[in-house]
């Protein structure tokens, strides 16, 4: 980015960031997306704001890392607060115990990969591929939960 650019983008962003001196975070006060992220338009697209934070503080997210909330709160746009990992760190450092398990265990069995469980979001519901598979199965009718699902 050009030096007038980035001036911008850094107005942009900072324009919707609130501090305190209760806590290190940042908070983002714009527009967000249904997960929590701040949403911030830069580089001529809509991009996440604490990617945008971490890239103008230390450059560009290694190929193939995710950002970490360290401080687990989406809207934080704290750059110390945000750590390059892999996806599947993530996923092992944001999701409860009992989530994991419970993801963990039916996605081996089924043999589903857990980056992909990672990357759609883990819940009680599983990964993305076991949910399509439950939302294909013929419904009984009665309760509404797919035949032969004891859930």
């Amino acid at each position: 980015m050009n030096g007038q650019r980035l001036t911008a983008v850094e107005d942009r962003l900072l324009a919707k960031v609130e501090t305190s001196q209760w806590s290190a975070c940042w908070l983002w006060r714009g527009g967000t997306d249904r997960l929590g992220y701040g949403s911030v338009y830069a580089d001529g697209r809509t991009r996440s704001a604490h990617r945008v934070a971490y890239e103008l503080a230390f450059g560009s997210i290694p190929a193939g890392l995710v950002l970490d909330h360290l401080c687990r709160v989406p809207r934080c746009v704290n750059p110390l607060h945000l750590e390059p990992v892999t996806v599947r760190e993530n996923l092992l450092r944001g999701v409860s115990p009992t989530i994991l398990a419970h993801v963990t265990k039916r996605c081996i069995k089924e043999g589903h990969d857990l980056r992909l469980t990672a990357e759609r979001g883990a819940s009680r519901n599983g990964c993305a591929e076991c949910r399509r598979q439950r939302e294909r199965m013929p419904r009984d009718g009665r309760d509404g939960r797919p035949v032969g699902d004891p859930s």
